[in-house]
């Protein structure tokens, strides 16, 4: 497994994810060994998810400890499967109604400061609970074509099944972050409207512009039998 090289296709995403406000960590450069898939084959769920941290495999990592990986022909987004308390719910924990007395600028230079790191992260194991989870990967891998059940480029939604959800269009690792945080934090992503930072020329460049598939390689879009069946455009 290779993974992503582009360092500024990543620092864009990278800059996307924290002007969402979700960014936690960010890694431009993940190295994975020659052995990445069998380590991860046959994992529970959480042991795969807690393996990509542990191990820092990540290129991203969010606020709830989601984390995406991009590979050179795989973009992955591995879904925490754990509730993660929010700063907030720690300091509330901690300091009670003195936390919600003090002004923004006093909270804000206590975070600043990370003086609470070491107990915000014993408090997350604490109270922390399990969740339902969709991890996503889209596979571009065109070598494995077939019309009918292998479209080049499709979506695995969930772990450890054959789901294949076409893709008729090239996704750039933007454009699957982009995907992702609309999908899953739809919150976050109409603030992100509200504010100005999606509009119209930053849609095209999640979706609009984006090469077709049939376009740039139409031996790998059979016309027939792709069209006659649902696919993300």
């Amino acid at each position: 497994m290779i993974s992503f090289q582009d360092v500024r296709a990543i620092r864009k995403c990278t800059d996307f994810v924290e002007t969402s406000g979700l960014l936690a960590e960010s890694n431009e450069r993940v190295n994975l060994p020659s052995n990445y898939a069998p380590l991860c084959r046959n994992l529970a769920y959480r042991e795969y998810w807690e393996l990509h941290k542990s191990k820092f495999w990540f290129h991203i990592k969010l606020t709830d400890e989601s984390v995406f990986l991009f590979e050179e022909n795989s973009f992955r987004f591995i879904m925490s499967p754990i509730t993660v308390p929010s700063m907030d719910d720690y300091f509330l924990s901690e300091f009670g109604e003195e936390w919600d007395s003090l002004d923004s600028e006093t909270k804000s230079s206590y975070i600043d400061s990370g003086a609470f790191s070491e107990g915000y992260q014993n408090f997350v194991v604490s109270v922390s609970d399990h969740k339902s989870f969709t991890p996503v990967r889209l596979d571009q891998h065109p070598s494995q074509y077939d019309p009918i059940n292998h479209p080049a480029h499709h979506l695995h939604i969930g772990y450890e099944n054959d789901s294949r959800i076409p893709v008729k269009r090239i996704l750039t690792p933007l454009a699957f972050t982009a995907f992702i945080i609309s999908t899953f934090y739809p919150k976050t992503w109409k603030e992100m409207h509200e504010s100005g930072y999606i509009n119209r020329d930053t849609v095209g460049v999640y979706k609009n512009n984006l090469d077709i598939l049939p376009h740039i390689s139409p031996e790998h879009w059979n016309g027939e039998l792709e069209e006659s069946r649902f696919y993300i455009c």
